[in-house]
């Protein structure tokens, strides 16, 4: 009887069994594709993010490049093509130059050290890794100059730069003038950052004025002024260093 019994249950409990593992499958793909949705869900948000970041830098360097030109011209040059102030020697560069001369070589309360030695680090790791492309951009604002000045043109364009550069300097020539360079850009973006949270958060907190433009906008502005003010001598300092390729080329040129 026992025997019996046995062999009629058999049945139900393979199929039971059958049917779990069936279950048991089709749980664990739904985990597996939960997973892999969650996963280029993720991809995609970074990557947006990553695309719009790079996007308002883009947006960014082209509205204020005139400015630096402005600014290297001043920095280097104190002559008859560069005298006056910035907007004077604006106006110059597009009176004999041409208005597109001006973009002639074209990137919880968070603690207030945190965010000074975050904006410091990756501001040096950067622009030591773009230093070469800053030589560049030096070298090609002065072009404009030298054509003032009746003397021959060094490069047709920002790549026979970087060739010309790379023939007559070697590969870690490219580097020249690469620590004030790397100086510069971690003071700026240590009071970059360090100011806007700083400013923001304290426009909130104390003067209850809401998290819209208006507060982004006067944050933005202090930030750019404190990464202006404290980022400016190595500035200088780097811009002439850079500016010593010209001279050397100009003394074999007619020494």
């Amino acid at each position: 009887m026992q025997y019996i019994i046995n062999l009629q249950f058999t049945p139900k409990n393979f199929l039971e069994d059958h049917q779990f593992s069936v279950i048991t499958f089709q749980m664990s793909s739904a985990v597996v594709s939960t997973s892999d949705t969650s996963h280029s869900q993720t991809f995609k948000r970074i990557a947006t993010k990553y695309f719009l970041s790079c996007t308002a830098a883009l947006v960014a360097e082209t509205v204020t490049y005139p400015l630096d030109i402005t600014k290297t011209r001043l920095q280097i040059a104190k002559n008859k093509f560069t005298r006056g102030g910035m907007m004077q020697v604006t106006y110059d560069i597009i009176r004999r130059e041409g208005a597109m001369a001006l973009w002639t070589g074209t990137e919880k309360t968070f603690p207030l050290w945190k965010s000074m030695l975050c904006g410091a680090f990756s501001g040096l790791i950067a622009q030591f890794a773009a230093s070469p492309t800053d030589l560049v951009k030096v070298q090609m604002q002065m072009e404009g100059l030298r054509r003032l000045q009746n003397q021959p043109l060094r490069y047709t364009g920002a790549l026979d730069c970087f060739r010309s550069l790379y023939r007559t300097q070697g590969f870690f020539g490219l580097w020249i003038g690469w620590m004030p360079n790397c100086q510069r850009a971690a003071l700026l973006n240590m009071a970059d950052i360090a100011t806007y949270d700083r400013v923001k958060h304290g426009l909130i907190d104390h003067f209850q004025l809401k998290d819209n433009w208006l507060t982004h906008a006067v944050a933005s502005s202090c930030a750019g002024l404190s990464a202006a003010i404290v980022s400016l001598p190595s500035d200088v300092v780097k811009t002439r260093m850079m500016d010593q390729i010209r001279h050397e080329l100009d003394a074999k040129m007619y020494g």
